[in-house]
């Protein structure tokens, strides 16, 4: 939020749509972390856990803990759409991997 502040970003993009992590004032979306995560989602990059947990971190920090990322055909493969465990995919030759059924089922959100 500082670095938004010093940057102007209130400025930079007067029409926008606002979240925030605290209760929200009129006119903004108030927004729940999800997986106990404390990384904005905004700040970082999806990822599924081995038992289908939904979380965030630093796309760098997923790689160093064995995650890899899986691109989704519509937004091609400039930018990761989420992550997910190596030990979750099956290799596909010349395709690839693609993510194992278990887990793809076993995807979820978390309760409260």
């Amino acid at each position: 939020m500082r670095a938004d502040h010093a940057w102007g970003y209130d400025r930079m993009f007067p029409d926008r749509v606002r979240l925030t992590v605290n209760q929200p004032r009129p006119g903004r979306c108030g927004f729940a972390p999800l997986g106990g995560s404390v990384l904005l989602p905004w700040h970082g990059t999806a990822a599924v856990t081995r038992r289908g947990e939904i979380s965030v971190d630093f796309a760098i920090s997923l790689r160093d803990q064995g995650f890899v990322p899986v691109y989704s055909p519509v937004l091609g493969d400039e930018q990761a759409w989420f992550f997910v465990p190596v030990t979750s995919t099956l290799a596909r030759g010349d395709r690839g991997a693609e993510i194992e059924p278990v887990l793809l089922d076993a995807i979820r959100l978390r309760r409260r």
